[in-house]
């Protein structure tokens, strides 16, 4: 049975004012895991989560070349990753359409949430200093520094920012932007 690894997608609670993440989901449409590692990922999986929850993808731990050049090829330019630069080694890494809904004022009404469409979303796993970290990169982003890129939705309307955790290496904050 492969580890299950969560990556959690929450807002900053330190900067939120009337903006939260309700639920998400991914959807998987390529992927790379280190050779000989037990991996429940496939073309279309698909994971969710609800209010504080996370992206769940099943596969074992050990890095290696193959999947963080997988990586630095399909999420290209570098720049549009939250690290800013090339991966050395990664455990695995799953290209997909990531999809949340959120609440806040710049996106609609407070009653229902607006669902926001984010395809070529790339994520991975890395280990550094004792924890596995998590990678995340969409086409179209641009890196802003402080490890963060902003990024567009598909229909244009509404931008997000995104941010790797900081001492919580399984986190990715997520921030409303324009901010006010």
């Amino acid at each position: 049975m492969p580890s299950d690894n969560k990556v959690t997608f929450t807002e900053d609670d330190s900067k939120n004012d009337q903006f939260w993440v309700k639920k998400g989901t991914f959807v998987v449409t390529d992927f790379s895991v280190t050779p000989g590692q037990d991996t429940t990922i496939t073309k279309g999986f698909e994971t969710s989560f609800d209010i504080k929850g996370g992206f769940h993808f099943g596969a074992d731990r050990s890095g290696s070349a193959i999947p963080a050049t997988w990586f630095n090829i399909v999420s290209q330019p570098a720049s549009q990753n939250t690290f800013d630069h090339d991966a050395g080694k990664l455990n695995f890494g799953v290209q997909g359409t990531m999809t949340l809904w959120v609440y806040g004022s710049q996106y609609g009404s407070f009653d229902e949430p607006t669902e926001l469409v984010f395809e070529d979303t790339f994520l991975a796993q890395g280990h550094s200093a004792g924890t596995n970290n998590w990678w995340l990169a969409i086409k179209g982003a641009t890196n802003i520094g402080d490890n963060r890129i902003r990024v567009w939705d598909q229909s244009g309307r509404y931008s997000l920012e995104f941010k790797r955790g900081r001492n919580q290496p399984d986190q990715v904050h997520v921030y409303r932007y324009p901010l006010s």
